[in-house]
């Protein structure tokens, strides 16, 4: 869905990143003609489809992608409980 309202598009991307991507962590920021994206996400994977999901609510703004990708390892050892 595009909107070509900013506020109406920020908010309709929020929302499908809530409910279909299951990503509550990502800010849009729109600044000076550009769509900048801030948050963390687990792969590059989620990286792109995050990106390219609020694309398609602005298409007339380039979107500069910073969300950074964390890495969660398990735990090399187990840990002891005293």
């Amino acid at each position: 869905m595009k909107l070509d309202h900013d506020e109406y598009a920020e908010a309709s991307a929020q929302r499908e990143l809530a409910e279909d991507l299951s990503e509550q962590g990502i800010d849009i920021v729109r600044r000076d003609g550009v769509v900048v994206l801030r948050g963390h996400v687990e792969n590059e994977e989620r990286r792109d489809k995050v990106a390219s999901r609020v694309s398609a609510h602005f298409p007339n703004a380039k979107v500069q992608n910073d969300i950074t990708v964390v890495r969660a390892t398990p735990p090399s050892d187990a840990e002891e409980l005293r």
